[in-house]
């Protein structure tokens, strides 16, 4: 790779060795750069791109446009390939290259609309959800998922020490931001118990 003054070339650097150094640097500071290596493959399978300096505003338009065409994706999905893409151009500007305007900064979000209905499962929903556990342990996470919130990664890695029968709570701590905001969230349980000890 070419280098001026310190910086690397903007203009001669490829894709390939911006993705390189791109993942290297998401792999250290972010929770999960699994989305930016889903990114990654989506562009190389949507629009054609040789040099970094290729992915300017305009392509990046085209890259939204042809995923919401082609693959079907909704808004938000859209606007969290779009974060990425920003994600990358900001490690450009400032890690990369210098004096370079952030293309991916003149591409806005797609405004979405705000969730105004409370969303929740049936009793029957789930009956069913907990009818077709196949055992005894998967059932356990499923009532730890269902009643108190936790995701699948959070409910599989709580420990005992984290539930706190005195306060009738559970601490769980946020595995998928833990590095931005280490504190947990303290969760009642009052209502859950009765429920998880039939399973129990």
């Amino acid at each position: 790779l070419k280098k001026v003054a310190g910086r690397y070339d903007y203009d001669t650097m490829l894709w390939s060795d911006f993705c390189d150094k791109f993942m290297e640097w998401s792999k250290f500071n972010k929770s999960a750069p699994e989305a930016d290596i889903r990114v990654i493959n989506a562009i190389n399978n949507t629009i054609q791109i040789k040099y970094f300096k290729d992915l300017n505003a305009d392509k990046i338009r085209k890259y939204l446009v042809c995923r919401k065409e082609f693959d079907k994706l909704k808004d938000n999905s859209l606007n969290r390939d779009l974060h990425s893409i920003k994600s990358m151009w900001k490690f450009a500007v400032t890690e990369l290259f210098e004096g370079l305007r952030n293309e991916a900064s003149l591409v806005k979000e797609i405004p979405t609309e705000k969730m105004t209905k409370t969303k929740y499962f049936t009793e029957e929903e789930i009956g069913k959800i907990l009818t077709n556990c196949e055992s005894e342990r998967i059932t356990i996470v499923c009532y730890l998922m269902l009643y108190l919130g936790l995701r699948l990664k959070e409910a599989c890695l709580l420990e005992w020490k984290d539930v706190l029968f005195g306060s009738d709570s559970v601490r769980i701590y946020p595995h998928k931001t833990k590095r931005n905001n280490p504190n947990p969230a303290i969760v009642p349980i009052i209502i859950a118990t009765s429920r998880i000890k039939l399973c129990l």
